[in-house]
């Protein structure tokens, strides 16, 4: 964080979690900004937890989302999902939260 300071930021580039990285970690670095730039800051990170500032349900949002799709698709080509067969690539932080749905 500390060699990026100068150019992320809410008003600038928001960080967002990718492949390794949790919600704690995305809070360490909204804490290393806030020091930083000395004042609380949630705006600067995304993927935080709701407790210091992140969204609720940001952790399934990616999974949610995509079980919607695949509803309004099998609506307009009018098939239920007990006919079709989805073949989903990837089962990582994002899709696995909805794994029930799917």
């Amino acid at each position: 964080m500390k060699a990026l300071y100068h150019i992320v930021g809410p008003a600038k580039d928001v960080m967002a979690p990718d492949v390794h990285t949790d919600a704690a970690l995305m809070g360490d670095m909204m804490g290393t900004y806030s020091e930083m730039e000395g004042m609380y800051t949630p705006g600067s990170i995304t993927g935080k937890p709701p407790v210091i500032g992140g969204s609720k349900g940001r952790q399934e949002g990616t999974a949610r989302g995509c079980v919607y799709i695949i509803q309004q698709i099998l609506e307009s080509i009018e098939r239920e999902e007990k006919d079709v067969s989805i073949a989903i690539q990837g089962f990582g932080s994002a899709a696995s939260p909805q794994r029930a749905s799917i």
